[in-house]
């Protein structure tokens, strides 16, 4: 490949809802590795939970929108 010629480098867009369920994936597997850890536990647990309400939000804001 060289300079001259053109390249797309689009990302391929991700749905909030499949970035969510990585982001939750990662966290259960965080829980799982550092089942021991205290902290951690309720840091991986409260990410969980501001993330989904972060994502309840976005969909109703989202939905007021199209509707309005």
């Amino acid at each position: 490949m060289n300079h001259d010629t053109p390249i797309s480098r689009a990302i391929p867009s991700q749905t909030a809802f499949s970035a969510m369920q990585a982001a939750e994936n990662e966290a259960f597997r965080l829980l799982g590795g550092h089942a021991r850890d205290p902290l951690a536990r309720i840091a991986i647990v409260f990410d969980l939970k501001v993330r989904r309400a972060a994502y309840r939000i976005a969909g109703r804001l989202k939905g007021i929108r199209k509707s309005g």
